[in-house]
C-alpha cells in the first residue's frame, strides 16, 4: 500500500475528495515524523506505538574485504505492535493456512 493508496481509501471511507484526505494523510504523517524526530514516544491505542532508542556503537566486518569497521551509535525508531493488532495478524494466519 502506498501514501496514495491510502489517501484514496480515506477519501471513499470519509466522503471527501482525495486531495482533503491527502492533505490530512500530510498532516498527520508531518506531526509525527517532529513528534518522533524531538524524541517524543508515540502511542496509538489498539494499533502501535513508535519509539527512538540511541544504538550504541559496534564492532562490524566490511564483507567484501574482511576487514573490522566501526559502525557508529545512531538513533532509530522502534515500532511496537498493539496486542491487538498482533492477535489480529495471527488470526488471520490461522485463517489462511491450508
Amino acid at each position: 500500500m502506498t501514501k496514495s493508496d491510502l489517501a484514496t481509501m480515506m477519501a471513499n471511507a470519509t466522503s471527501t475528495t482525495k486531495a482533503s484526505s491527502y492533505k490530512t494523510l500530510n498532516t498527520i504523517l508531518n506531526i509525527l515524523t517532529s513528534e518522533i524526530v524531538a524524541g517524543e514516544k508515540i502511542s496509538i491505542r489498539d494499533f502501535a506505538s513508535f519509539s527512538t532508542f540511541l544504538r550504541k556503537k559496534k564492532k562490524g566486518r566490511n564483507l567484501r574485504t574482511g576487514e573490522i569497521i566501526v559502525i557508529p551509535e545512531c538513533n532509530i525508531i522502534r515500532f511496537t505492535p498493539s496486542s491487538r493488532l498482533k492477535k489480529s495478524i495471527q488470526c488471520t494466519c490461522k485463517v489462511n493456512k491450508k
